[in-house]
């Protein structure tokens, strides 16, 4: 009776796992062989829109031969819950984010193949915080062209990895502007508020003009500067006092409009803070890492938070925020309280 009870049990888990298979597919697939493949992996963000994106997750095992997995985007939102749901790795949490997203000796690669509806090309690309090395989007692009069945184009998301694909041999690309260009043209034709590529970061105003008399703003195609600690040591202290003039800026303008619109303290939580302090070298080293590990984790924060409100179907609860960090030396004679 115990055995018949038991065999009875292990044939309703194999029905129960064979149909929760059937209805979110596999996991992965080793190569897209057709579009077929790909629909069955992808989820689409702002379906029926002129930017509607159809994407799945990629991971390249740089420790297995440079073994490529399709995500199966329907049963992994995230690389990190795919690669610790496949055994690939148990790290988790901040060790996983600064092993595979900050480090250049990294284990996996990790990125998005998607469809490019404005344009109509694919390309493939890293999170804008991905300290990516040139070699390894090189590498990425000739795994992922072998297993996809279409070309597949590299679109860069930061200066960063713009700089660092410029002169990669043989590797085409497809830049923000070319996308951002397209689409003004189709959204003009649709009357479409280009406020929303002003939240997606793909573009900023910078003007206003006049045309068939009435007025029209201006805008580029930007991208957020990110550098390394070790790039941003090598920049000259000219360069380095330019791009912090530029934040600066930014930043006085941001706090200026949270002020007019009372929200820069509308919420109980937020900080705000400024510390004089008296710090040796070695002093000095530890908090810079500290912001250095902070910035990572608001990036990692920020990710998930996309992912989870575009899984959720509405990206209007995500709240707009900043988050700002200044370490700096004071002159020798200031007062070390004022």
């Amino acid at each position: 009776m115990n055995f018949k009870r038991a065999t009875l049990s292990f044939i309703l888990l194999l029905l129960v796992s064979f149909a929760a298979i059937a209805q979110t597919g596999p996991r992965s697939l080793p190569r897209i062989a057709s579009q077929a493949d790909f629909d069955k992996l992808s989820v689409t963000y702002d379906a029926n829109t002129p930017y509607a994106l159809p994407h799945i997750n990629f991971v390249i095992d740089r420790q297995n031969e440079n073994k490529i997995y399709f995500v199966n985007k329907k049963r992994y939102s995230f690389h990190k819950d795919f690669v610790n749901g496949t055994y690939l790795s148990l790290e988790r949490g901040r060790e996983f984010f600064v092993n595979n997203y900050i480090k250049p000796n990294r284990r996996f690669i990790l990125g998005t193949v998607a469809y490019q509806t404005p344009i109509k090309r694919w390309t493939f690309e890293f999170w804008e915080g991905d300290l990516i090395p040139a070699d390894q989007i090189q590498l990425a692009y000739e795994v992922i062209n072998k297993a996809f069945f279409v070309p597949v184009a590299f679109k860069p998301n930061s200066l960063r990895q713009d700089e660092a694909s410029k002169s990669l041999a043989g590797v085409e690309r497809v830049l923000q502007s070319d996308i951002a260009r397209e689409l003004r043209i189709k959204l003009n034709k649709a009357d479409y508020d280009v406020g929303e590529l002003e939240k997606m970061g793909l573009v900023e105003a910078i003007d206003t003009e006049r045309r068939r008399g009435m007025p029209t703003t201006i805008y580029r195609a930007v991208m957020r500067p990110v550098f390394s600690s070790e790039e941003w040591g090598k920049l000259s202290q000219d360069e380095r006092e330019r791009y912090s003039l530029w934040v600066q800026q930014l930043l006085l303008r941001d706090i200026a409009a949270a002020w007019h619109a009372r929200t820069f303290q509308g919420r109980a939580e937020s900080h705000t803070s400024r510390s004089p302090l008296r710090v040796d070298e070695l002093g000095w080293i530890k908090i810079n890492q500290g912001l250095d590990d902070l910035l990572a984790l608001c990036r990692e924060v920020e990710v998930e938070s996309v992912d989870r409100a575009r899984d959720a179907g509405d990206e209007n609860e995500l709240i707009n925020i900043r988050v700002a960090m200044f370490s700096f030396e004071m002159p020798s004679k200031a007062d070390p309280q004022n």
